[in-house]
């Protein structure tokens, strides 16, 4: 049996840069502080904590101001910056660069709109934090759609801001588009700015894998996907290779794995999310071998 493993996988730009920075500042003496999980990837976030970085959980920052706090990879709303400004601690800002230019699209369209009475609409989960991040940029008076059978006819005052989630998924923002301009009777979104702007805001990190992540998908009889639960990207990736692979897995740890899925399989190949490390990816190859 031959386990190989997605030359397009390993971790993006984005969280690459999120890790650089926290591993620069644990370099140095004195804590250094998390709010939530620097990546969605729980294989890292205990190298990281094995490390020295304290996750912050609860999202209340500890009662000592002489402290590092890391924002991480999916951003923060405005008024994290201010708590941390006023608590007198060090801010590593994280957020991914994409992400940070995002809030600033968001930002700019909810003060061109708001005196208008417009909608800012954001698609994506509505807990996950970077949509958080994005909401605060409105002070939380954006709408936020998790699917696009949410979009209703006629129900929203133009002028209309639309953006998606970083990560979220392509054909269904394609078709939160094609509904939110029928039910704003608009014929070509990019020509009537009265009425709808639409923001092509996912990553192209994540789009770009698309058509390799496929193709990987069909070259082998199975395939193990391994991310974070609460990955965005990572379901969004793995079902991609479902969609041509039925036999496609998707697994957090090495302990997730079952002898059974591989019984005849000539090819397994292993791959990722955008957050999931190289190391993680090597270490699922040997165990998968060691089952062979």
């Amino acid at each position: 049996m031959k386990v190989s493993i997605d030359p397009g996988a390993g971790f993006c730009p984005g969280v690459r840069r999120a890790i650089n920075k926290a591993e620069n500042v644990l370099a140095y003496p004195g804590k250094t502080y998390c709010l939530g999980d620097l990546v969605h990837n729980d294989y890292e976030i205990a190298r990281l904590e094995n490390a020295g970085l304290y996750m912050i959980k609860n999202g209340v920052l500890p009662p000592v101001s002489d402290l590092r706090i890391v924002f991480r990879a999916h951003g923060e709303p405005p008024e994290r910056y201010d708590s941390v400004r006023i608590k007198g601690a060090t801010l590593i800002d994280a957020t991914c660069p994409i992400v940070m230019r995002l809030q600033q699209k968001v930002k700019k369209e909810w003060e061109r709109i708001a005196p208008m009475n417009g909608t800012v609409i954001i698609f994506g989960k509505k807990s996950h934090p970077e949509v958080v991040s994005l909401n605060g940029q409105t002070g939380y008076r954006a709408l936020v759609i998790e699917n696009p059978n949410e979009i209703q006819s006629g129900g929203y005052p133009p002028p209309v801001a639309l953006f998606a989630q970083t990560t979220a998924d392509g054909t269904a923002y394609n078709e939160v588009i094609r509904l939110l301009s029928k039910s704003l009777n608009v014929e070509n979104q990019n020509s009537d700015r009265n009425k709808l702007v639409v923001y092509q805001s996912i990553c192209k990190q994540v789009t770009n894998r698309n058509s390799g992540m496929k193709e990987f998908a069909r070259s082998n009889d199975v395939v193990i996907f391994v991310g974070g639960k609460s990955s965005s990207n990572g379901k969004y990736l793995f079902e991609l290779c479902r969609s041509v692979n039925i036999n496609s897995h998707f697994v957090s740890s090495g302990a997730e794995l079952i002898p059974a899925w591989f019984s005849g399989a000539r090819t397994v190949g292993v791959t990722g999310a955008a957050s999931t490390p190289l190391s993680q990816l090597n270490h699922i190859v040997r165990l998968i071998n060691s089952l062979a």
